[in-house]
C-alpha cells in the first residue's frame, strides 16, 4: 500500500527539507556537489514530518505550513531559531515541545554512506 501525502503535507515536508539544505549546505538554490541526501534519512524524515504534522495541523493556518516546516527542523537541531523564538504567540511552547521530543537529526548524505 502507498500512502500518498496530502498538498499541506507536501508544503510542510518541503519546507523542512528546504531548510535541511540550507542548513547543511549553505545554499537552498545550489547545494554542494556530492551533497543528495541518503534515501534512508530521507524516508525517515518523511516519516518525522507526517507524524509532527498530524499533531500540529489542527492548530495551524494555512500560511503557516511553511513555516512550521522549517521551525520544525530548526528547533528539533538547536539551531538557535525555531518555534521557541516568539514569532508563535500562541502554539509556540507547545510546539517546540514536541519538536523537542524527537530528538536531534543528524544528516546523511549518499557520499558519506559508501
Amino acid at each position: 500500500m502507498t500512502i500518498e501525502p496530502t498538498i499541506k503535507e507536501l508544503e510542510f515536508i518541503g519546507a523542512y527539507f528546504e531548510c535541511i539544505d540550507f542548513t547543511e549546505t549553505g545554499d537552498i538554490d545550489q547545494p554542494e556537489s556530492g551533497a543528495e541526501l541518503c534515501e534512508v534519512f530521507k524516508r525517515e524524515s518523511i516519516i518525522d514530518c507526517l507524524s509532527f504534522y498530524s499533531r500540529a495541523a489542527c492548530y495551524l493556518s494555512d500560511d503557516e505550513i511553511k513555516k512550521a516546516g522549517i521551525d520544525f527542523w530548526l528547533t528539533r537541531n538547536g539551531h538557535g531559531a525555531g518555534f521557541w523564538d516568539g514569532d508563535w504567540k500562541v502554539y509556540g511552547k507547545m510546539f517546540d515541545e514536541m519538536a523537542r521530543n524527537y530528538g536531534p537529526s543528524d544528516t546523511l548524505f549518499e557520499n558519506e554512506i559508501n
